[in-house]
């Protein structure tokens, strides 16, 4: 179920609200997250840029959400979102977004034609859109048997009855992972290598222009791809957590429990897990990676391999100015040295930037 909270203009309480809303679901072992779409006004932290209503939503809700989740814009300027979005140069492909669930929602029988998004005078609204109409505007819902017969005789909506049917018995979801696995990863990892190992110093002013596009293009089209698969990840977790009840687990003990258990998280962290284990055999206290590298040919041809593939992955954030792990280099030393089995010297050695 989807809960839209709105009210005219800031300070009206729209935070506050929706935090009691999410502090009662947990009272009531509800699972249940809070969304801020787009917030404007941030403030630059250790722990990367904090803004006070994210901050509150995820401190109410009771099950654990990726901040990307919980709020995917993140604006520093204190202003309307299509003000803050102009000032830093980003374009929010709202587009893209329902084209993703337009494309999964019938696979999986959800009776909803997309999740819409719009800016309405500086202020942003989402709503699930019908299936009956949906590019008419809202309007007060007929009585409730009338939506019965509606449901049950309209084409699409018994199409979508069978299709949650299929997707209970054999859920989709596994075909999409064997085909992600199979297909739609390896090509994004070349892709993205083949980005990667673009020489920029050496590029003309239009061809920077043009490798530009080509980037846009890239994260355009690999954004619906996101929103696409997220729609498989929501429906097996919902199976997990419906299952849960029946072992008398609540949702806000289940969610939790999957944290790492994705291999985009595992991943790297076995290969720092590997680098970790050469430098420990060569009895190499680091104080950098150039420490690192020098331990063993082992540790070197580890790191390279790690930077190469997760280097440019974004630290702390999703805005163009967040380093990528590759420019916070004590990041990966220090994940290296800290070892949970403390298999490694202490880091007291790790040397950090001022």
């Amino acid at each position: 179920m989807n809960v839209f909270i709105t009210g005219t203009d800031t300070g009206a309480g729209k935070t506050h609200f929706t935090a009691a809303v999410l502090r009662a679901c947990g009272r009531r072992d509800v699972a249940a997250i809070g969304m801020k779409p787009i917030a404007s006004g941030a403030e630059e932290t250790s722990a990367g840029w904090h803004n006070e209503d994210v901050a509150a939503l995820r401190a109410a809700a009771p099950v654990a959400a990726p901040d990307a989740d919980i709020n995917p814009y993140l604006f520093a300027l204190p202003a309307s979102p299509h003000i803050a979005a102009a000032a830093a140069g980003v374009d929010i492909d709202i587009d893209v977004i329902e084209a993703a669930y337009r494309r999964s929602f019938p696979v999986s029988g959800i009776p909803a034609d997309s999740v819409s998004m719009r800016f309405v005078n500086g202020f942003t609204y989402s709503r699930l859109v019908p299936l009956i109409g949906p590019d008419k505007p809202p309007r007060k819902p007929p009585p409730t048997w009338v939506l019965k017969i509606v449901t049950r005789l309209h084409p699409e909506f018994r199409r979508r009855t069978k299709a949650a049917a299929a997707a209970l018995h054999t859920p989709p979801a596994r075909e999409v992972i064997a085909d992600w696995h199979a297909r739609i990863r390896p090509r994004l990892a070349e892709q993205n290598l083949a980005h990667t190992d673009v020489d920029l110093p050496s590029l003309s002013d239009g061809e920077l222009a043009a490798h530009l596009d080509a980037l846009l293009a890239h994260g355009r089209e690999n954004l619906e791809l996101h929103f696409w698969l997220h729609t498989y990840d929501l429906a097996g977790i919902a199976r997990l957590i419906h299952a849960g009840r029946e072992w008398g687990l609540t949702g806000a003990e289940i969610v939790p429990a999957l944290a790492g258990a994705s291999p985009s998280t595992s991943q790297p962290v076995k290969k720092l897990a590997a680098i970790r284990e050469a430098v420990a055999r060569a009895e190499v206290v680091p104080t950098s990676l150039d420490d690192v590298r020098q331990a063993s040919a082992t540790a070197a041809s580890l790191l390279d391999d790690y930077l190469r593939h997760h280097g440019s992955v974004l630290y702390a954030g999703y805005d163009l100015d967040v380093p990528t792990l590759r420019e916070v280099p004590e990041v990966i030393l220090a994940t290296i040295v800290n070892d949970p089995a403390g298999r490694l010297v202490d880091d007291s050695a790790v040397q950090t930037r001022a």
